[in-house]
């Protein structure tokens, strides 16, 4: 049995999470980052700043009131064999995620960033990052059982996916694990600070991992520039993952040729395995890639994209997803690993990924729930019968 209280401050945490993609834009010029190419990266002039306020301000407010405040009583049936259920599927995908990373080492993407090393279309590496992100479920899963053991194993498989460069899973635990603690924890000043440490011990990890990839010379006599190399990270995620978005509100002329419809239509043939769907790349909203040649288009500006004016919509929409999630989880425990997945990861998705994306990530998610709930009807089955068979024996 599983009960605790969720206290509203999931709420606050989601929302810092758009805070987290907003505060280095507006913030980067004012302390003069100018290492790594950043320096000529940022919005020119008020008018710019504006724009891009509105954007962002559309798309936080319209999410937040679709998913509403996430507070209130969780009392849950754990099921009989839950622990089991993901020890049986782990070890279906452990396996898999491992042979999966011995299979890229072919293809050079541990040699630098995955995304430089042109390899991240090939059915390898998509197996590869749809058995990420059911560990990455699985993580959750085995969060809300507040079982040690399956919730390392599964974080030592999303770990596996920093050896070539892809932080986001990584991330996206990291993220669950906050909005978790925050959202049935009463915050000490103690605890808080732990938390201030540990987002640092990270970034920390982060400025060291870049250090190390890029090959890069630092003068350590100068304090400003240490400063600024441990923050790269951060600002650099905000920054490169917002390209486009920043060239809009500074005023570039986009033709938009998308359409809800084709939003929906793209969302269907990505969520199709590449074997069914070989030019599952080819999305409506390809024609944008060279304004963001550093990975998938910013959310914000991918559903604007979409949606144009009415993209609050589509945000509202996804907010009332994580309504949905949490409000039937109250009672129910797969769809409380569901809301623990997407509070955590998809919200974080759709902002720096997109919504087509974020709909394949949950899509992947989902698929992990149903196999968890399909292996405990089945050792539900097979329980009954040696019950039955030992009640027949004593006759």
């Amino acid at each position: 049995m599983f009960n605790s209280y969720f206290n509203g401050r999931g709420s606050l945490y989601v929302f810092s999470i758009f805070l987290l993609y907003i505060v280095p834009v507006l913030t980067s010029q004012a302390i003069n980052f100018d290492i790594g190419g950043a320096g000529s990266i940022g919005l020119e002039g008020a008018g710019a700043v504006a724009e891009y306020l509105v954007l962002w301000t559309v798309a936080v407010v319209s999410f937040m009131l679709g998913m509403g405040s996430i507070r209130g009583s969780v009392a849950l049936a754990l099921p009989r064999h839950a622990v089991k259920s993901i020890a049986g599927l782990l070890m279906v995908v452990g396996p898999a995620t491992i042979a999966t990373k011995v299979l890229l080492q072919r293809q050079g993407v541990y040699e630098s960033y995955a995304f430089d090393s042109g390899q991240m279309s090939g059915g390898v590496w998509t197996f590869s990052m749809a058995l990420a992100e059911i560990d990455l479920y699985l993580f959750a899963a085995s969060l809300l059982l507040k079982n040690a053991k399956l919730t390392a194993a599964c974080l030592f498989l999303v770990a596996l996916n920093l050896i070539h460069g892809t932080r986001i899973f990584a991330a996206g635990a990291i993220s669950i694990s906050y909005f978790f603690w925050i959202s049935t924890h009463q915050i000490s000043l103690k605890k808080f600070m732990a938390m201030v440490v540990s987002v640092f011990l990270v970034v920390g990890l982060g400025m060291v991992i870049f250090i190390f990839r890029s090959h890069v010379e630092i003068d350590y006599s100068q304090y400003d520039q240490l400063f600024k190399y441990f923050i790269s990270p951060i600002v650099y995620e905000s920054l490169f993952s917002q390209l486009a978005l920043i060239d809009f509100a500074n005023g570039l002329k986009i033709n938009f040729v998308c359409s809800p419809i084709d939003y929906y239509f793209d969302v269907l043939g990505f969520i199709v395995p590449r074997i069914l769907n070989p030019d599952k790349d080819a999305l409506c909203i390809s024609y944008l890639d060279d304004l963001q040649p550093l990975g998938a288009l910013n959310g914000v500006f991918a559903v604007y994209a979409y949606f144009g004016t009415f993209s609050f919509v589509l945000f509202g929409l996804f907010g009332f997803i994580g309504r949905a999630f949490f409000r039937f989880g109250r009672r129910n425990y797969y769809a409380m690993t569901l809301s623990l997945y997407f509070s955590g990861s998809i919200v974080l998705r759709l902002v720096r990924d997109g919504p087509v994306y974020a709909m394949k990530f949950l899509s992947m998610a989902v698929f992990g729930c149903l196999s968890l709930f399909v292996i405990e009807l089945m050792l539900e089955k097979l329980s009954l019968r040696k019950q039955g068979d030992r009640l027949y024996a004593g006759l």
